[in-house]
């Protein structure tokens, strides 16, 4: 019994830190896309990697959600 509560509590150390590394890695993302549009001076619209920085930002936040649901963790976690 003992031994399975150490390896529960080793999955819901992993979970953490995989969350923690996907919402890292928005703020990361988010933070370089600020920058690429300070830099290209082009309207969001009509910028191609703008559009393909945003996109991929939206997919890493879909995982992340779909994640949370699997395991059953809120988004407050």
């Amino acid at each position: 019994y003992k031994d399975v509560r150490i390896e529960i509590k080793e999955y819901k150390t992993q979970q953490k830190e995989f969350i923690k590394y996907l919402e890292d890695k928005i703020k990361e993302e988010k933070d370089n896309l600020e920058k690429l549009c300070e830099l290209c001076k082009i309207p969001k619209e009509n910028n191609g990697a703008y559009k393909f920085a945003y996109s991929y930002i939206k997919k890493i936040e879909e995982i992340l959600q779909k994640y949370k649901e699997i395991i059953g963790v809120s988004n407050d976690y």
